[in-house]
């Protein structure tokens, strides 16, 4: 799928597809959303890198030294509360070595 590509909802069973604002489309998104590996590499590339990511409740971040692993996308980012209290996060890879810094 090209950068220019526009993603449309289809409808259930209909391979081409329909625009948002057509009244016969289901309330839920056609499968193809959730299955496509086009899809995901689209929100890879587009969508994650604009938005916020929910990687973890906030009450796992209490205290200095506290924090989460997850990924974001493809990368695994480390969620961690400094020693002034501030919940910062950070890439989770050795840029020298490529190895995971931090692992729960």
């Amino acid at each position: 799928m090209s950068d220019t590509t526009r993603l449309r909802v289809r409808k259930r069973g209909n391979p081409a597809g329909s625009s948002l604002g057509d009244e016969s489309n289901s309330d839920f998104m056609d499968p193809f959303f959730y299955l496509s590996d086009d899809v995901f590499e689209f929100d890879m590339r587009k969508v994650l890198p604009s938005s916020w990511v929910f990687v973890g409740e906030i009450s796992s971040l209490q205290k200095p030294g506290d924090f989460i692993t997850d990924f974001i996308g493809h990368e695994p980012v480390v969620v961690i509360v400094d020693t002034d209290g501030r919940i910062r996060a950070f890439s989770n890879v050795c840029t020298h070595r490529a190895s995971l810094l931090v692992e729960d």
